[in-house]
């Protein structure tokens, strides 16, 4: 799932999804709800908003020019390479 095409996909899920709100907490839910067809758990909520935060300041630092963009599409990659993804699609 680290293929090139993957990320692409990721990044363009990312860059849609942040289209539709500027709400972190309802990005998460709808991220979980496109990838999982489920709602994320109190505790995969808050761990996916500490993570975006964290990336989100890692790439901010490291100078990019869409640092939200690129911590979402590494939320979005982190979701569909989970377990669960693989046995729903």
């Amino acid at each position: 799932l680290n293929n090139p095409h993957i990320r692409k996909y990721c990044e363009n899920g990312a860059k849609q999804l942040l289209t539709e709100s500027q709400d972190l907490t309802r990005l998460v839910t709808h991220l979980y709800q496109r990838t999982l067809s489920r709602q994320p758990s109190v505790s995969e909520t808050e761990k996916s908003l500490t993570f975006l935060t964290q990336q989100t300041q890692s790439y901010t630092d490291s100078g990019s020019n869409t640092p939200e963009e690129d911590a979402f599409a590494d939320l979005f990659q982190l979701v569909i390479c989970l377990n669960e993804f693989c046995y729903i699609y």
